[in-house]
C-alpha cells in the first residue's frame, strides 16, 4: 500500500521590528492574508508577546538587537521563507537588515529600505536571480505604491493606445501621526540624499530652480489643490534609465501648511539639529492631521507622445495599515512566485495591474486608470443619476 505524502509544511514568515506601529500592523496582516507560521523579533521580550497574544496563532519570539545579532538568532532567521523588515528609521537599520538578509535563504521585504539596503543587496542580484529569490526595496505606500502606479501608467498607455509615454508625474503624501522613525527618515531625505529638488529628463537629472521647485496639483480625482515640491525619488532613476526619452517627476505633498512651513524652515536653519527637526516635523504633521483629518494619496499622471492622457489615484486614511498591506502583499507575490527574482525597487518586482486589484480587495479606494474621456462619461453618468433621482 503506498505510503501517503505528508501534509506541506507552512511557509514561515520573520518580521523584524514587531513591535513597533508598522510592524505590529504587519503582523496583524500577515496572520490575516498569509496561511503561514510566523516569527517575530524586536528588542522588547514584553512587548513582543503583547503582539503574540494577539495574533490568532502564537508567534515564535526572538528577543534581538538588528546591529548585533547573535549566531542564534541568524539561525533562527534562517530558515525562514520570507523576512520582512518593519524596524525604523530605515536610514539607520536598512543596511544591517539587508546585511541580515545576505545570511538567510528566504526572500526579502523591505517596505523603506532605498539607497543604504540597495548598496548591500545589489552587488548580490545574480545570487537571487539564480536561486530564485526576491529581494523588494521600498514595498510600501510612499515609496513603494506611488512608483508602481507610474509603471501602471505606462503598461496601460501601451495597451490602449499602442503608444510610449513622455511624461509621467506622481504625487504622493500623508497626513497622519506619524511614528518618530518616519519623520527622521524624512529629515534624512532632506539633507542627505545625493539630489534634493529636481526631476528626471532623458535619464538626466535636472536641479530645480527657486522658480520652478514645484507646482499647485489638481488631485482629481479626490478633489481639492495641494502643492507639491518635484523631490528626487530613487526608483524613478531606474525607470529613467530604462525609459530614456521619458520626463519622470516625483512630487512631494505636504498636505497641510503647518507641515509645509516647517519643512521649509528645517531646510533653512536645522540642517544640523535633527533632533530638533524630528520633533518640530512630528508635531506639524499631527496638527494637520488633528485640523483636516488623516489622509494619504497617491495620484499619477502620464501624457503620451500624441497628447493622450491617463491618470490613477489612491486613497487611503490608514497610512500605516497600508504601508503594512503593501510589504505582507509583496510577500504573497514572493511566496507564490509571482514576484520577479533578483534585488530591485519594489516597482520592478510585480505585476502592477494585478498588484492594485490585490491592494482594492483589502478594501484601499482605488480609482482606476481613466482618459480624461472617461471621466468626462463619469460626470455625465452622475449628473443624470442625479436628475433622476431627483425627479422621482
Amino acid at each position: 500500500m503506498p505510503r501517503a505524502d505528508a501534509p506541506c509544511a507552512k511557509p514561515k514568515i520573520a518580521v523584524l521590528g514587531a513591535s513597533g506601529s508598522l510592524g505590529g500592523e504587519a503582523c496583524a496582516l500577515a496572520a490575516q492574508l498569509l496561511d503561514a507560521d510566523m516569527l517575530i523579533a524586536g528588542r522588547n521580550r514584553e512587548a513582543l508577546e503583547k503582539v503574540s497574544a494577539a495574533l490568532p496563532r502564537p508567534a515564535a519570539v526572538v528577543t534581538a538587537d538588528l546591529h548585533s545579532l547573535s549566531g542564534e538568532a541568524v539561525e533562527a532567521f534562517s530558515t525562514c521563507d520570507v523576512l520582512l523588515n518593519c524596524t525604523g528609521p530605515s536610514w539607520k537599520n536598512a543596511a544591517a537588515a539587508a546585511s541580515l538578509a545576505l545570511k538567510t535563504k528566504g526572500h526579502y521585504v523591505d517596505p523603506g529600505g532605498y539607497a543604504p539596503a540597495m548598496a548591500v543587496l545589489e552587488p548580490h542580484h545574480g545570487a537571487f536571480v539564480r536561486e530564485g529569490r526576491s529581494c523588494m526595496i521600498g514595498a510600501g505606500w510612499m515609496p513603494g505604491l506611488s512608483e508602481l502606479a507610474a509603471r501602471y501608467l505606462l503598461l496601460e498607455a501601451a495597451e490602449r493606445f499602442g503608444e510610449s509615454v513622455r511624461e509621467v508625474d506622481v504625487f504622493f503624501g500623508a497626513r497622519d501621526r506619524w511614528p518618530r522613525s518616519s519623520v527622521s527618515d524624512m529629515i534624512w531625505h532632506l539633507f542627505e540624499l545625493p539630489h534634493s529638488l529636481g526631476w528626471f529628463e532623458r535619464g538626466e537629472w535636472k536641479k530645480a530652480t527657486p522658480w520652478n521647485m514645484g507646482a499647485t496639483v489638481d488631485l482629481a480625482p479626490f478633489g481639492g489643490k495641494e502643492r507639491v515640491s518635484w523631490a528626487y525619488n530613487a526608483p524613478f532613476a531606474h525607470m529613467s534609465r530604462e525609459y530614456p526619452e521619458l520626463r519622470i517627476r516625483a512630487g512631494l505633498m505636504f498636505v497641510g501648511a503647518a507641515t509645509q512651513a516647517t519643512i521649509g524652515g528645517i531646510r533653512l536653519f536645522l540642517r544640523n539639529r535633527r533632533d530638533v527637526a524630528e520633533h518640530l516635523l512630528q508635531r506639524a504633521i499631527a496638527r494637520d492631521a488633528e485640523k483636516h483629518g488623516t489622509i494619504g494619496l497617491v495620484v499619477g499622471r502620464a501624457r503620451t507622445c500624441s497628447n493622450r492622457e491617463l491618470s490613477f489615484a489612491v486613497r487611503a486614511e490608514d497610512n500605516m495599515r497600508v504601508t503594512a498591506l503593501t510589504a505582507v502583499l509583496a510577500a504573497r507575490h514572493a511566496l507564490n512566485r509571482s514576484a520577479a527574482p533578483g534585488v530591485a525597487y519594489f516597482d520592478r518586482m510585480v505585476p502592477p495591474r494585478a498588484f492594485f486589484a490585490d491592494v482594492e480587495s483589502a478594501g484601499v479606494r482605488v480609482s482606476g486608470v481613466a482618459t480624461p474621456e472617461d471621466e468626462s462619461l463619469y460626470a455625465s453618468m452622475a449628473i443624470r443619476l442625479f436628475h433622476e433621482t431627483a425627479s422621482t
